[in-house]
């Protein structure tokens, strides 16, 4: 099944939403005159990632994928990357519990803005696999 512009603003509003929020517990939990280099490479991605999705929001343009990957092909990446973006939360949580840092909280957000990418596309695949019959 094709993604379909309301799809894609879905992965819009998740990147938006995870650029605001992230950004804002981070300045909360640690001043900006104190970030790292590294801090500050993250949160430059996080904007960007921001960004796009503020773009795909309005626009609905764009592609999750690229068109000739295979829907199984999709469905096989998406759940690795679903698993992989799930243990770096996690673990990120687990480790850094006691001490939280800007860039923590960024790095959180940007995995939690790709996980997200790949359940919409995991939902946009489990449509074409009920429709057959």
């Amino acid at each position: 099944m094709e993604e379909t512009a309301g799809q894609r603003r879905v992965v819009g509003v998740i990147w938006v939403l995870s650029a605001i929020v992230s950004l804002g517990v981070a300045v909360s939990v640690q001043p900006v005159n104190e970030w790292a280099f590294f801090t500050w490479l993250v949160a430059a991605a996080m904007i960007l990632l921001g960004i796009i999705g503020a773009w795909v929001l309005v626009t609905g343009q764009g592609h999750l994928w690229n068109e000739r990957v295979s829907a199984k092909a999709r469905r096989t990446y998406s759940i690795i990357g679903l698993v992989a973006a799930s243990v770096f939360v996690v673990g990120n949580l687990i480790i850094d519990a006691a001490n939280w840092t800007a860039g923590d909280v960024i790095s959180v957000g940007v995995w939690v803005a790709i996980g997200g990418m790949f359940v919409v596309t995991l939902l946009i695949g489990r449509g074409k696999s009920g429709a057959t019959a």
